[in-house]
């Protein structure tokens, strides 16, 4: 999956309009990162690439490309 895929699976996820959300967008500016959007963050990683993701690892992450990181195992 490529980062505009991830992104877009993301706009999806927390109900957000098309192209509003980039790579540098901090998560903790947005309410809809809420415990609902990492379930299904976790979900969307465990479906598109086949790993888990640690918690911890999910909140310290502060921009959707840290989790896109993430979902590539890369820290």
């Amino acid at each position: 999956m490529k980062i505009a895929d991830f992104i877009a699976e993301m706009e999806l996820l927390m109900e957000l309009d098309e192209g509003t959300l980039h790579g540098d967008t901090i998560l903790s500016n947005l309410s809809a990162w809420d415990s609902l959007a990492v379930i299904g963050y976790i979900a969307v990683v465990d479906e598109a690439f086949q790993r888990s993701v640690a918690t911890k690892d999910i909140a310290n992450a502060e921009t959707l490309t840290d989790l896109f990181m993430l979902a590539h195992g890369t820290p």
